[in-house]
């Protein structure tokens, strides 16, 4: 009984560490939407590899060029990328966008409002990913949306989520 309370303690341990420390992958990103009816979030994390094809700090007039590139298109093609039902008439905004520099790694957060004209829980929502972002192969997407709760890890475009 001791071993399986130490285990559980150790794994409780290492679930904490690892929400506190994220882990940092190329390639990938992580996406939460959640929904009241027909108004909702989207936040999108990161590494800034991933957005705009470095991590350092954008000093030179390339660099920053080539970061504000990056985040343009992760916000012009947001709507092909995260893709709801036409019928629901949704329309996403930026909010808020930032780079957190630490150190020799950056990650970018992006949050966004999302207004539709028929709630979103129901529908099916289809992730394009690679429109917008060449370099990302798989982001992790968690929806909630009124009582319906889903995630899908989505490796290609195409693939769509039911919130149903």
């Amino acid at each position: 009984m001791l071993k399986v309370i130490l285990f559980s303690i150790t794994a409780l341990s290492i679930s904490v560490y690892a929400q506190e420390h994220k882990a940092h992958v190329h390639g990938a990103a992580q996406v939460s939407m959640g929904f009241d009816g027909s108004k909702g979030k989207i936040e999108f994390k990161a590494p800034a590899e991933t957005v705009f094809g470095f991590e350092h700090e954008a000093r030179s007039k390339k660099d920053r060029e080539a970061k504000d590139k990056g985040l343009q298109a992760l916000n012009d093609n947001i709507s092909e990328m995260i893709a709801f039902d036409k019928e629901l008439a949704c329309e996403i905004k930026m909010e808020a966008s930032q780079v957190n520099q630490e150190k020799d790694h950056a990650d970018v957060e992006v949050e966004y409002a999302v207004t539709c004209q028929k709630p979103v829980a129901g529908s099916t929502i289809t992730f394009n990913f690679k429109k917008g972002l060449s370099r990302i192969k798989k982001v992790k997407v968690e929806v909630i949306a009124d009582e319906v709760q889903k995630s899908l890890e989505v490796k290609k475009n195409g693939e769509s989520l039911e919130l149903k």
